[in-house]
């Protein structure tokens, strides 16, 4: 079966009139096209998503606030497990008390790899290299690219979607070097669209 990862494919992001939005090629390629064929296909994708208020005053735009718009995902519910994994930073193991609940004051963070390797398990199975797992979202210069260090690190094969995965400012370029670093260092490779057996 095909294992899909979507990192922080929410509103502040995707959205016109998201807080942290920038113009980005994958952004109508999930929508359009992946989404699509999922659902053809009955493939369900799991998710990371961020929340990433302030515990406390800052002056800094806070992203991803639950109970607001820029927090919703664009995934839609028909096409993703129910249960996904929030984090407060760029690397997935970090979590916080309250994580994703609109009503309730946020923790300040702590990591929990033990509790991240519970939830891919859960979704993916054992970290094995026979197990394969295709990592889409944004952004690809941060945390796309954490998530794929600790998949990789703990043993699992991953894949980057190429026409699912961007840059923070959109930049091809800037994509196809940054892959190539990856597979250079052991945190995944790309993969192409056409690739993929759907």
């Amino acid at each position: 079966s095909l294992n899909i990862l979507s990192v922080d494919f929410q509103n502040d992001f995707c959205s016109s009139r998201g807080v942290g939005y920038q113009p980005r090629n994958c952004h109508s390629f999930i929508r359009n096209e992946l989404i699509e064929k999922l659902r053809k296909q009955k493939v369900k994708i799991a998710e990371i998503i961020s929340d990433y208020r302030m515990p406390v005053a800052n002056h800094r735009k806070e992203l991803c606030v639950p109970g607001e718009p820029g927090f919703e995902s664009q995934i839609p519910l028909d096409v993703k497990f129910s249960q996904p994994w929030i984090k407060c930073r760029h690397n997935p193991v970090w979590i916080r008390e309250n994580g994703g609940i609109a009503d309730k004051i946020p923790g300040s963070g702590h990591a929990d790899p033990q509790m991240f390797s519970h939830w891919l398990e859960e979704h993916f199975g054992p970290a094995d290299l026979k197990n394969e797992v295709i990592l889409i979202g944004l952004v690809l210069d941060g945390c796309v690219m954490c998530t794929g260090q600790e998949l990789s690190f703990r043993g699992y094969k991953v894949r980057y979607l190429i026409e699912g995965v961007d840059c923070f400012l959109g930049s091809v370029d800037e994509k196809q070097v940054l892959l190539e670093r990856f597979q250079a260092y052991g945190w995944g490779e790309g993969i192409n669209w056409n690739e993929l057996q759907l």
